[in-house]
């Protein structure tokens, strides 16, 4: 399993799996917040691993409903597609951990077609997609990890910082690399219901604590 999230980062950092059309976005109108409900340590040869159980709510702080389809993936799990751990958020300089993780994945997959299929409809289909009201939220659990080692086992002790992407809509959908198709097809045929959001978003900074 480890291995698959390693390949994923290689992938991400040479810009294999976030075509254009997936650029995140900062968002006036989605907002996604969270918070670490678990924190497990491992021990490994050169610092700790840390898997992290998430809570994250998806709030609608615009003006209009916003669509958003429940899962990338048949399994109706969300793809995490990175996890960055600061020192101080959304500073850089201070960034302690870069990494992704995914299930497998490939426009060959039988389940991109079915899902299609499925996506085929003249109003948004309630059991693959949120149609989420102005005001209003969706919560859901999500899990992760960071390594910490070397030099920054030091830092164990002070209060870090999260962030995760998530890909709202799966290119491998798309019939093509780098298209959006079927995404503008089903934004203008489900324009009446609300917004589809088919951008990557990148969540606020979440607290985590690593002292057991």
């Amino acid at each position: 399993m480890k291995i698959m999230y390693l390949v994923l980062v290689v992938a991400i950092l040479l810009g294999v799996t976030l075509p254009s059309s997936g650029t995140a976005v900062e968002s006036k109108s989605l907002r996604l917040q969270g918070k670490v409900l678990r924190v497990k340590r491992t021990v490994q040869e050169s610092g700790y691993l840390f898997d992290l159980d998430l809570e994250l709510e998806l709030v609608n702080v615009g003006e209009r409903p916003i669509i958003l389809l429940r899962g990338a993936y048949h399994t109706g799990e969300w793809w995490l597609l990175n996890t960055v751990l600061y020192l101080e958020p959304g500073n850089s300089q201070s960034v302690l951990y870069y990494g992704g993780t995914s299930p497998a994945n490939s426009q060959s997959m039988s389940q991109w077609g079915k899902l299609r299929a499925q996506l085929s409809r003249p109003t948004p289909p309630k059991n693959l997609t949120y149609v989420i009201a102005p005001g209003e939220k969706v919560v859901f659990h999500q899990s992760t990890f960071v390594i910490v080692s070397g030099s920054d086992l030091k830092t164990l002790r002070r209060k870090h910082w999260l962030q995760v992407q998530l890909e709202m809509w799966p290119f491998n959908i798309e019939k093509g690399f780098d298209r959006r198709d079927f995404l503008n097809l089903l934004t203008k045929r489900w324009a009446k219901e609300g917004v589809l959001w088919g951008d990557i978003i990148i969540s606020e900074p979440i607290e985590v604590s690593f002292q057991q």
